[in-house]
């Protein structure tokens, strides 16, 4: 079994401890071997913990032996990761993504829900599907809907976000995503692209790509990391092989 997430630095920042857990609560102890990085079945099984993030097409062959996925917190996979990891399990194999949707245009959300994969089976389960719902979630749900309303589809009905949750301009996105601006836009091989930067190391660095129309600004692409170097993000976007125009720093 492969428990995978996007991005994990350390096995303290993995699904280990929740595995651990519930072998806990079932007694199940006389069944597993608890490792400081893994987790083996009395019967040759075995557990391992990994982060996508950092994976290449060549290192993830490495995975190629397991019969089980596990992606936890998949709403935060990227699209790359996605198609590294389907590829690599098999024939008889499962792959399990367990998420909290955040916005419809995650990859997982729109591979899933959006493209509808005719062998996957896909179940939303809410509060009201908790047979162990107490009666303090209850009173927390209800001061989320008092107190909290642009929050509380997301958080207690599974709904995807209109917009970044405290983002400057949240209302204006959201009210862009209802008007049907918020769109796949083509890149123009005819117009420059402008690229704006926010800059960062172990926070992310951010990078927008806007073209000028003849009366708009289109904003066509971006691209957003952490721990990676300037190197990196110059190979990565000449990939692209665009007509690339000025570069944009922040002002300080």
């Amino acid at each position: 079994m492969l428990c995978v997430r996007e991005s994990q630095k350390s096995i303290a920042e993995s699904a280990k401890r929740l595995v651990e857990d519930t072998i806990q609560k079932y007694n199940a102890g006389d069944y597993f071997e608890v490792l400081d990085k893994l987790i083996r079945t009395r019967s040759g099984g075995l557990y391992t913990f990994t982060g996508m993030k950092d994976h290449t097409a060549e290192s993830v062959k490495s995975m190629e032996g397991y019969r089980r996925a596990w992606v936890e917190e998949a709403q935060s996979l990227s699209a790359k990761s996605l198609q590294l990891l389907r590829p690599t399990m098999r024939s008889d194999s499962e792959l399990w993504f367990s998420w909290n949707p955040r916005f419809k245009r995650d990859p997982v959300d729109e591979f899933f829900r959006a493209h509808r994969i005719p062998d996957a089976i896909v179940v939303q389960a809410n509060w009201r599907d908790n047979p162990w719902f107490t009666t303090e979630l209850e009173a927390e749900r209800q001061n989320c809907l008092r107190f909290d309303p642009k929050s509380y589809d997301n958080i207690w009905e599974g709904k995807p976000r209109a917009a970044v949750e405290g983002a400057i301009y949240a209302d204006e996105i959201a009210e862009a995503q209802t008007a049907g601006r918020i769109r796949d836009v083509p890149y123009d091989p005819m117009l420059k692209v402008h690229l704006v930067f926010d800059l960062g190391f172990n926070d992310s660095m951010a990078i927008g790509m806007a073209q000028r129309g003849p009366a708009d600004i289109r904003l066509i692409d971006y691209l957003e990391d952490s721990h990676k170097t300037l190197d990196w993000y110059s190979a990565t976007l000449r990939e692209r092989r665009w007509n690339w125009g000025s570069l944009w720093l922040p002002h300080d």
